[in-house]
């Protein structure tokens, strides 16, 4: 397999005469048989950003490095671990943001942990192509047996009919006496434009609506009041 050809670095020179570089590592660098062998070998493992000299950002992306690795802690799949972020006083030193503990059968994210210790679970409806409700505080295992409703409503939804049935589904997963202790966003989509709707912890609703070319166009209330509006002017040849 011949070594890829990736952008190893990148620098920035800014007017006042100061220097921002950009450094990659990939799965080579990285040393990564695991990636190499299923030809994942374009997407960058570690980032360091450096101004003047001095490392003012770095962060690495673990994954598995053998198959047994990947079987025990990303259901088999080449997907991320871990995302490190570094101390910038201290680049020696590691601070764990996220850790990706739980995925599906097709690659998607099911359940991450924020610095170790708080989960999130992210429900994927749509037939496992878009999120339709993210938990966080709750792991899967206590939300699994309490979203078949809206998984089915979403592979349901296909017009707007539908899409008011999904989001009634949604409002009464939202409000189920389990998950109280628990902040929940909710989303719809129309799987070939974009996100429909978004509901926040907050429980206020934003709606998007889209123009003929699919375009966002406006964001509205649950009373159809307009809350950001965009236009856009193309200038004549």
């Amino acid at each position: 397999m011949n070594t890829p050809i990736n952008i190893k670095n990148t620098t920035t020179t800014y007017p006042d005469g100061h220097m921002e570089k950009t450094s990659y590592q990939y799965a080579h660098e990285k040393g990564n048989n695991y990636l190499i062998d299923k030809n994942i070998v374009g997407i960058p493992l570690e980032t360091t950003v450096t101004q003047d000299g001095k490392i003012i950002s770095k962060k690495e992306t673990i994954y598995p490095t053998s198959q047994a690795e990947a079987n025990t802690k990303t259901q088999g799949l080449p997907m991320p671990i871990s995302s490190l972020g570094y101390d910038l006083e201290n680049p020696s030193k590691t601070n764990q943001n996220i850790t990706y503990t739980q995925y599906d059968n097709k690659g998607n994210l099911l359940e991450y942990k924020l610095n170790g210790i708080t989960p999130v679970v992210i429900i994927w409806g749509y037939h496992q192509t878009l999120p339709i409700a993210k938990i966080e505080g709750a792991t899967y295992d206590q939300v699994k047996n309490l979203v078949s409703d809206i998984i089915s409503k979403s592979n349901e939804d296909k017009d707007e009919v539908s899409e008011k049935d999904l989001i009634t589904a949604l409002d009464n997963f939202r409000n189920k006496e389990e998950l109280k202790n628990f902040q929940i966003t909710t989303y719809t989509h129309n799987p070939l434009i974009g996100v429909t709707s978004i509901t926040p912890p907050s429980g206020i609703r934003e709606i998007y609506k889209y123009d003929d070319a699919n375009r966002l166009k406006q964001v509205l209330d649950i009373h159809g009041n307009i809350l950001k509006e965009y236009q856009y002017n193309y200038r004549q040849p």
